[in-house]
């Protein structure tokens, strides 16, 4: 498996799905934001190691998701690349149905973000788009909730 989480993920995914070290193909980045070296390391999971499933997996109170509701929420400033980072993320919080309950609403944008970055991986990488519709590759995404330890399906 290719699993593509957060780099602030406080858990490796080894742990979240009992393998052994070395056993899945893992690429971190900060709220799973895609860019070309992600995308290049999740094609190389998929094309030279051979794994058959990608996971995008969120992980609950996401700091990058975070960020990126204060800077659309107007309340944050963020300089460097951070900004540029954040700035990914705020499509998904845009496209997030609006919710009072400040926890839910970020429960909500990190599967948001999950589900957009598989469809982004597999409108820009024709590698992973050819394992899918050709060899049985499959794109999942999840989120870890850090409470429970839980791993949920998203779709």
């Amino acid at each position: 498996m290719t699993v593509l989480g957060c780099a602030d993920s406080r858990v490796p995914p080894e742990v979240l799905f009992d393998r052994g070290f070395g056993d899945l193909f893992t690429v971190r980045s900060a709220g799973e934001v895609l860019d070309d070296a992600v995308v290049g390391s999740i094609e190389y999971g998929v094309e030279h190691v051979g794994t058959p499933l990608v996971a995008i997996l969120g992980h609950a109170q996401c700091g990058a998701v975070a960020a990126a509701i204060d800077t659309v929420n107007g309340e944050g400033h963020l300089e460097g690349d951070i900004s540029s980072l954040v700035r990914d993320v705020e499509a998904s919080v845009r496209a997030t149905p609006a919710d009072s309950d400040a926890d839910a609403f970020l429960a909500a944008c990190v599967a948001t973000q999950a589900r957009r970055v598989a469809t982004m991986l597999l409108e820009r990488s024709e590698i992973v788009r050819d394992a899918v519709e050709h060899h049985g590759v499959q794109v999942v995404t999840a989120v870890y909730e850090l409470e429970t330890g839980e791993v949920k399906r998203l779709d």
